[in-house]
């Protein structure tokens, strides 16, 4: 928001120069940007240059900048590789419509208006760009790309959330193994804090298993030949259950 304060600064001290030079007007939409209608949401990017093709370049860069303002993500260190190839893709398409003033690229997005001011004092330019979007459209495209944001937490965050429910419930092989699936999912993620869900997932994968307990049920005693089966299955409970609490988990048997 600063740059862009800053830039509408520049942009009106020298759109003043140039008015009082040439007689020319800027438009109103230079220095303050059309609301949105019941069909369009509108975005201004403005940029100077030492030429008009300079300034064009940063003029698309701070329209993209703004759009991605709107849709509110930005690009850092721990974002996945899918969500930035999209991002990049998509800005390239941006770029693409503006400097091939192309009407088809993206849906529901065209560039309105150009206008460019030169200040005969130091020779640069300023560049400004109008760009309508359909909001229908533009809201699709917010929701596709915080989708992508998403996965990468929801896998973390999805399977710690069942194993919770789990061992509300007394489900103890099942939660520690949500809470197993949780730390596999944010181990070596680039998701935020990913270390730190790590260690909280095992925490309660290990407080799960540490309720678990095995008894042997069946005679007291069997007998067998070496190389034969016993007459008798070796039957194992797997219990769990805390103070008191005692339930069975999983039988096993083995011949």
């Amino acid at each position: 928001m600063k740059n862009r304060l800053a830039g509408l600064s520049l942009a009106a001290a020298l759109l003043v120069g140039v008015s009082c030079a040439t007689g020319q007007k800027a438009p109103s939409w230079v220095l303050s940007t059309p609301p949105a209608d019941s069909a369009n949401t509108y975005f201004v990017g403005s940029g100077p240059g030492p030429d008009p093709g300079s300034a064009t370049v940063e003029a698309t860069s701070n329209l993209i900048a703004n759009i991605m303002q709107y849709i509110g993500v930005a690009v850092k260190v721990d974002t996945s590789a899918t969500a930035k190839a999209s991002l990049d893709s998509y800005s390239a398409e941006i770029r693409q419509t503006v400097e091939t003033q192309s009407t088809n690229r993206l849906a529901g997005f065209k560039v309105l208006e150009r206008y460019s001011s030169r200040d005969k004092a130091t020779g640069r330019y300023v560049v400004h760009i109008l760009a309508s979007y359909a909001t229908a459209d533009l809201r699709k495209e917010k929701a596709r790309i915080e989708g992508l944001f998403q996965e990468k937490i929801d896998a973390v965050a999805k399977p710690e959330s069942e194993g919770d429910a789990l061992a509300a419930s007394g489900r103890v092989v099942d939660a520690a193994t949500k809470y197993i699936e949780a730390m596999v999912a944010a181990s070596g993620s680039d998701i935020d804090n990913a270390e730190i869900k790590v260690e909280r997932n095992a925490n309660k994968a290990r407080e799960q298993i540490s309720q678990l307990r095995f008894s042997f049920a069946g005679p007291g005693e069997i007998r067998a030949s070496l190389g034969k089966a016993p007459g008798v299955a070796l039957a194992i409970q797997v219990l769990a259950g805390r103070g008191g609490r005692t339930g069975l988990c999983h039988p096993f048997r083995w011949w």
